[in-house]
């Protein structure tokens, strides 16, 4: 991984991975502005309820799906003749199944989503296959290292999300309702691209196959895949069981202070984020020819990454009140300060969201489910005692510290699993720092894919 010329193809596909979630982040900002001040914080926290139940659902049933796609096609043991017809065999049965699963939950609607909108609710189950054939169909670009065209996707539709939102809200005034059908307008666009990006990259007489439940793939995407989804669900009920606390202890207006807090200091992830993406199918594709200088490689980046948070952290807490007041008005001021409660246990996070990639990358992704697992219950039980006292803060300083938590857990399986020193994943050195003001450099000239 060391290698000059693996370097090279690693900065590229970390610079197409960037330019998409810089686009995301610049229109999601933008859009996150929008709907707070023309939904205010109630409509706004019942959009985030509404969109909750599927992304919940898929987190509950499918979070592992994407996992051993992208291992097992950059590994080769899925071949391109055989990619789409595993996907969309398995991919079917787990939309079917969470449809399914969201009509009970809906049933049960006045308890777990008391005052949210039922025919809102009943749409949003329509977000489910489309997300699952997104999800998937990035995942065999990203098994590919096809970045470039994951990154296109995302050049396209987060504008288009903006300009929608833009349209239906503001200029049609159609609330929520706007920025709901903006949501599923943009998912279908979405699976629409990244289909296209699929067809030609495996191949036109790959593509167009029928949906299959073949043992072989079905068993071997069951064995990697339910130690993914642990942690994936694990993950997700990290991020956002808070939210469903808020909501049940303090209401929807109180929910849509604190959505507004958690998308802000999110953004602190996203070098991270195109960083763990790049790292996980590389390791799956290279630790195996020298595991060792594979996580040197990923522990000097965790460990210029982890720096570069910290300073990042620090603006943040020092800008988050005064942004907040500009950008959204002065009703949404408290989130300000559940920001900054928020920023330790994410700055954390984001380092561990590297080495929990490169762990899943060398074939052990149950190490980050009982890391994720632990920060749950953690997170529900502080969460409990926090929020009826603290109310909001309570929330941000739960999720905080479970994060926190995880982060310790695997910092302490890495070093454990690749025999790297303790210091290396923490501290980078003077060359490291040097190295990466360089390639930042470097990095900035090749954020240019359209020339």
């Amino acid at each position: 991984m060391t290698h000059p010329s693996r370097g090279r193809k690693f900065l590229g596909n970390l610079s197409y991975s960037i330019t998409g979630q810089v686009v995301t982040l610049a229109a999601g900002i933008v859009t996150s502005i929008i709907l707070a001040r023309w939904l205010g914080p109630d409509l706004r926290g019942e959009l985030a309820l509404v969109l909750l139940l599927p992304s919940t659902l898929l987190a509950l049933l499918t979070s592992g799906f994407n996992a051993p796609i992208v291992h097992f096609v950059a590994t080769g043991e899925w071949p391109n003749q055989r990619i789409t017809a595993n996907v969309t065999g398995i991919g079917t049965l787990l939309a079917a199944l969470s449809i399914a699963v969201g009509c009970a939950a809906i049933h049960w609607r006045h308890l777990l989503f008391p005052g949210i909108s039922t025919p809102l609710l009943i749409a949003s189950l329509g977000l489910i296959p489309i997300q699952v054939a997104q999800g998937s169909l990035n995942a065999i670009l990203i098994g590919k290292q096809a970045f470039r065209r994951s990154m296109l996707t995302n050049l396209i539709v987060s504008p288009l999300q903006l300009v929608i939102n833009l349209t239906a809200v503001v200029y049609l005034d159609l609330g929520i309702l706007g920025a709901f059908a903006s949501t599923l307008l943009c998912g279908l666009v979405g699976t629409s691209i990244s289909a296209t990006h699929v067809y030609r990259e495996v191949g036109v007489g790959n593509f167009w196959t029928w949906p299959e439940l073949s043992i072989a793939p079905l068993r071997s995407a069951i064995t990697y895949g339910m130690k993914a989804h642990v942690a994936n669900l694990a993950g997700f009920l990290n991020y956002r069981v808070d939210m469903f606390l808020v909501n049940l202890l303090l209401g929807t207006a109180q929910a849509g202070f604190y959505v507004v807090a958690v998308g802000l200091a999110e953004k602190l992830w996203i070098l991270v984020s195109s960083l763990a993406g790049v790292v996980f199918p590389t390791v799956s594709a290279e630790a195996q020819s020298d595991p060792l200088a594979s996580a040197q490689f990923t522990s000097r980046i965790a460990a210029t990454m982890l720096c570069l948070l910290s300073l990042a952290a620090i603006v943040m807490s020092l800008t988050a009140i005064p942004f907040i007041n500009l950008m959204y008005g002065a009703e949404f001021a408290k989130a300000g300060w559940v920001m900054i409660s928020l920023l330790p246990g994410i700055t954390l996070l984001g380092h561990a969201k590297l080495l929990s990639n490169h762990i899943a990358g060398i074939g052990h992704p149950e190490v980050n489910a009982i890391g994720a697992s632990l920060g749950v219950v953690i997170n529900i039980a502080s969460n409990f005692a926090l929020i009826p006292r603290y109310g909001l803060i309570g929330a941000g300083i739960s999720t905080s510290v479970s994060y926190s938590i995880i982060s310790f857990y695997c910092y302490y399986k890495f070093v454990q699993l690749t025999g790297v020193s303790y210091r290396l994943p923490l501290i980078p050195n003077g060359r490291d720092l040097k190295l990466a003001a360089a390639k930042s450099t470097a990095l900035a000239r090749r954020v240019r894919p359209w020339q």
